[in-house]
Protein backbone atom coordinates (compact mmCIF):
# COMPACT_ATOMS: atom_id res chain seq x y z
CA UNK A 1 0.00 0.00 0.00
CA UNK A 2 1.33 3.52 -1.14
CA UNK A 3 0.53 4.92 3.16
CA UNK A 4 3.72 2.46 4.27
CA UNK A 5 5.98 4.62 1.68
CA UNK A 6 4.34 8.20 3.19
CA UNK A 7 4.52 6.57 6.50
CA UNK A 8 8.50 8.02 7.72
CA UNK A 9 7.51 11.17 6.07
CA UNK A 10 3.59 12.27 7.33
CA UNK A 11 1.15 11.33 9.51
CA UNK A 12 -1.67 12.24 6.70
CA UNK A 13 -2.57 12.55 3.07
CA UNK A 14 -4.66 15.33 2.25
CA UNK A 15 -8.53 14.07 1.34
CA UNK A 16 -9.62 14.31 -1.82
CA UNK A 17 -13.74 14.89 -1.89
CA UNK A 18 -14.59 13.64 -5.20
CA UNK A 19 -18.25 13.60 -6.63
CA UNK A 20 -19.67 10.45 -5.17
CA UNK A 21 -23.02 11.97 -5.41
CA UNK A 22 -25.57 13.13 -8.13
CA UNK A 23 -27.29 15.37 -5.55
CA UNK A 24 -25.17 18.91 -6.12
CA UNK A 25 -26.49 20.41 -2.82
CA UNK A 26 -25.21 17.35 -0.83
CA UNK A 27 -21.88 17.40 -1.92
CA UNK A 28 -21.28 21.38 -1.88
CA UNK A 29 -22.42 21.34 1.62
CA UNK A 30 -20.45 18.50 2.10
CA UNK A 31 -17.47 20.58 0.70
CA UNK A 32 -18.29 23.51 3.30
CA UNK A 33 -18.84 21.45 6.26
CA UNK A 34 -16.57 21.90 9.17
CA UNK A 35 -16.84 18.83 10.49
CA UNK A 36 -15.33 17.02 7.53
CA UNK A 37 -11.94 16.06 8.01
CA UNK A 38 -9.83 17.21 5.24
CA UNK A 39 -6.65 14.80 6.01
CA UNK A 40 -6.69 10.86 5.67
CA UNK A 41 -4.42 9.28 7.91
CA UNK A 42 -2.24 6.54 7.48
CA UNK A 43 -3.09 4.84 10.35
CA UNK A 44 -6.49 4.53 8.71
CA UNK A 45 -5.18 3.30 5.67
CA UNK A 46 -3.52 1.17 7.45
CA UNK A 47 -6.22 -0.19 9.57
CA UNK A 48 -8.97 -0.73 6.43
CA UNK A 49 -5.77 -2.69 5.05
CA UNK A 50 -6.26 -5.35 7.99
CA UNK A 51 -9.82 -5.34 7.90
CA UNK A 52 -9.77 -5.87 4.58
CA UNK A 53 -7.42 -8.98 4.74
CA UNK A 54 -9.83 -10.01 8.30
CA UNK A 55 -13.07 -10.07 6.49
CA UNK A 56 -11.68 -11.90 3.30
CA UNK A 57 -10.71 -14.73 5.83
CA UNK A 58 -14.14 -14.90 7.22
CA UNK A 59 -16.45 -17.97 7.25
CA UNK A 60 -19.71 -17.67 5.30
CA UNK A 61 -22.91 -16.63 7.45
CA UNK A 62 -26.64 -17.76 6.87
CA UNK A 63 -27.92 -13.68 7.58
CA UNK A 64 -30.29 -12.74 5.25
CA UNK A 65 -29.44 -8.70 4.65
CA UNK A 66 -30.25 -6.41 2.07
CA UNK A 67 -26.91 -4.98 -0.07
CA UNK A 68 -27.59 -1.97 -1.76
CA UNK A 69 -24.94 -1.29 -4.11
CA UNK A 70 -24.34 1.82 -7.41
CA UNK A 71 -22.89 1.06 -10.26
CA UNK A 72 -21.25 4.39 -10.16
CA UNK A 73 -19.79 4.37 -6.83
CA UNK A 74 -16.02 4.95 -7.48
CA UNK A 75 -15.37 5.27 -3.49
CA UNK A 76 -15.12 1.84 -3.10
CA UNK A 77 -14.07 -1.18 -5.50
CA UNK A 78 -17.52 -2.55 -5.21
CA UNK A 79 -17.50 -5.08 -7.96
CA UNK A 80 -14.80 -6.93 -5.57
CA UNK A 81 -17.04 -6.03 -2.22
CA UNK A 82 -19.81 -7.51 -4.00
CA UNK A 83 -17.84 -10.64 -4.70
CA UNK A 84 -16.78 -11.17 -1.13
CA UNK A 85 -20.59 -10.63 -0.13
CA UNK A 86 -22.00 -13.12 -2.40
CA UNK A 87 -19.02 -15.46 -0.81
CA UNK A 88 -19.66 -14.65 2.97
CA UNK A 89 -23.52 -13.56 2.62
CA UNK A 90 -24.80 -16.89 0.59
CA UNK A 91 -28.53 -15.76 1.50
CA UNK A 92 -28.14 -11.98 1.00
CA UNK A 93 -30.39 -10.13 -1.45
CA UNK A 94 -28.52 -8.21 -3.56
CA UNK A 95 -29.82 -4.88 -5.87
CA UNK A 96 -27.17 -3.55 -7.78
CA UNK A 97 -28.88 0.33 -8.89
CA UNK A 98 -27.33 1.91 -12.12
CA UNK A 99 -26.12 4.75 -11.75
CA UNK A 100 -26.27 4.88 -8.50
CA UNK A 101 -22.90 6.48 -6.38
CA UNK A 102 -21.46 6.04 -3.13
CA UNK A 103 -24.12 8.20 -1.01
CA UNK A 104 -27.44 6.39 -1.98
CA UNK A 105 -28.96 8.30 0.56
CA UNK A 106 -27.96 11.41 -0.83
CA UNK A 107 -28.32 10.50 -4.47
CA UNK A 108 -31.05 12.05 -7.23
CA UNK A 109 -34.80 12.01 -6.30
CA UNK A 110 -34.94 8.74 -8.54
CA UNK A 111 -32.13 7.32 -6.80
CA UNK A 112 -32.97 8.02 -3.72
CA UNK A 113 -36.73 6.90 -3.73
CA UNK A 114 -35.79 3.62 -5.12
CA UNK A 115 -33.19 3.34 -2.37
CA UNK A 116 -35.99 4.05 0.09
CA UNK A 117 -38.26 1.80 -1.35
CA UNK A 118 -36.03 -1.34 -1.33
CA UNK A 119 -35.45 -0.75 2.44
CA UNK A 120 -39.34 -0.33 3.43
CA UNK A 121 -40.16 -3.38 1.50
CA UNK A 122 -37.22 -5.36 3.31
CA UNK A 123 -38.78 -4.03 6.42
CA UNK A 124 -41.77 -4.57 5.82
CA UNK A 125 -40.94 -8.13 4.51
CA UNK A 126 -38.92 -8.80 7.61
CA UNK A 127 -41.78 -7.27 10.24
CA UNK A 128 -44.60 -9.42 8.56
Amino acid sequence: MGGALARPFADEVPRVFRKNSDDEEFLAFVAKDPLQYHGVPLAWAAALERWNERIEGLAPSDAEVLVIQGTDDTTVDWEHNLDIVRRLLPRATLEVLDGARHHLANESAAIRERVFELIRGRLERDQG
